[in-house]
Protein backbone atom coordinates (compact mmCIF):
# COMPACT_ATOMS: atom_id res chain seq x y z
CA UNK A 1 0.00 0.00 0.00
CA UNK A 2 2.83 2.40 0.84
CA UNK A 3 4.61 1.51 -2.40
CA UNK A 4 1.46 2.37 -4.34
CA UNK A 5 1.23 5.68 -2.51
CA UNK A 6 4.87 6.66 -3.10
CA UNK A 7 5.05 5.49 -6.72
CA UNK A 8 1.70 6.61 -8.11
CA UNK A 9 -0.40 8.81 -5.81
CA UNK A 10 2.33 11.12 -4.47
CA UNK A 11 3.93 11.90 -7.87
CA UNK A 12 0.46 12.47 -9.34
CA UNK A 13 -0.54 14.93 -6.60
CA UNK A 14 2.83 16.67 -6.28
CA UNK A 15 2.24 19.31 -9.01
CA UNK A 16 -1.15 20.23 -7.47
CA UNK A 17 0.38 20.47 -4.00
CA UNK A 18 3.17 22.70 -5.32
CA UNK A 19 0.65 24.91 -7.14
CA UNK A 20 -1.55 25.36 -4.07
CA UNK A 21 1.46 26.21 -1.88
CA UNK A 22 2.49 28.79 -4.47
CA UNK A 23 -1.08 30.15 -4.69
CA UNK A 24 -1.30 30.54 -0.90
CA UNK A 25 2.06 32.33 -0.88
CA UNK A 26 0.93 34.71 -3.65
CA UNK A 27 -2.41 35.34 -1.90
CA UNK A 28 -0.54 36.67 1.15
CA UNK A 29 1.22 39.20 -1.05
CA UNK A 30 -1.92 40.35 -2.90
CA UNK A 31 -5.08 39.39 -1.01
CA UNK A 32 -8.58 39.25 -2.53
CA UNK A 33 -7.39 37.93 -5.89
CA UNK A 34 -9.52 35.16 -7.40
CA UNK A 35 -7.77 31.80 -7.64
CA UNK A 36 -7.76 30.33 -11.14
CA UNK A 37 -6.73 26.69 -10.96
CA UNK A 38 -5.28 25.17 -14.16
CA UNK A 39 -6.78 21.71 -13.59
CA UNK A 40 -5.86 20.45 -17.05
CA UNK A 41 -2.19 21.32 -16.70
CA UNK A 42 -2.08 19.93 -13.17
CA UNK A 43 -3.59 16.65 -14.39
CA UNK A 44 -1.16 16.41 -17.31
CA UNK A 45 1.89 17.23 -15.20
CA UNK A 46 0.82 14.80 -12.47
CA UNK A 47 0.31 12.04 -15.03
CA UNK A 48 3.70 12.71 -16.62
CA UNK A 49 5.44 12.73 -13.25
CA UNK A 50 3.73 9.49 -12.15
CA UNK A 51 4.63 7.88 -15.51
CA UNK A 52 8.27 8.93 -15.20
CA UNK A 53 8.36 7.50 -11.68
CA UNK A 54 6.91 4.16 -12.78
CA UNK A 55 9.32 3.92 -15.73
CA UNK A 56 12.32 4.85 -13.54
CA UNK A 57 11.41 2.19 -10.98
CA UNK A 58 10.95 -0.38 -13.74
CA UNK A 59 14.35 0.43 -15.25
CA UNK A 60 16.25 0.52 -11.97
CA UNK A 61 14.67 -2.51 -10.29
CA UNK A 62 17.46 -5.06 -10.71
CA UNK A 63 15.92 -8.16 -9.30
CA UNK A 64 17.59 -11.40 -10.26
CA UNK A 65 15.18 -13.54 -12.28
CA UNK A 66 17.00 -16.79 -11.42
CA UNK A 67 16.24 -16.68 -7.70
CA UNK A 68 13.10 -17.21 -5.67
CA UNK A 69 12.32 -15.60 -2.32
CA UNK A 70 11.45 -18.08 0.37
CA UNK A 71 9.53 -16.20 3.10
CA UNK A 72 10.29 -16.55 6.78
CA UNK A 73 8.74 -19.53 8.53
CA UNK A 74 7.91 -20.66 12.03
CA UNK A 75 9.32 -24.17 12.60
CA UNK A 76 9.24 -25.81 16.03
CA UNK A 77 8.75 -22.45 17.74
CA UNK A 78 11.74 -20.83 16.01
CA UNK A 79 11.55 -18.19 13.30
CA UNK A 80 13.59 -19.09 10.24
CA UNK A 81 14.36 -15.86 8.32
CA UNK A 82 13.49 -15.49 4.66
CA UNK A 83 16.18 -16.35 2.11
CA UNK A 84 16.81 -16.21 -1.62
CA UNK A 85 17.24 -19.63 -3.23
CA UNK A 86 18.04 -20.58 -6.83
CA UNK A 87 14.95 -21.48 -8.84
CA UNK A 88 16.21 -24.94 -9.71
CA UNK A 89 16.65 -25.80 -6.02
CA UNK A 90 13.53 -27.29 -4.49
CA UNK A 91 11.83 -25.64 -1.54
CA UNK A 92 12.90 -27.04 1.81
Amino acid sequence: MMRLFFTIVLPFLLPALAFFVYAIYKNYKKPNRPLVVPWGWLFIMGSVLAGITIIAIGLTNHTDKDVRYQPSRLIDGQIIPGILTPKNESAK
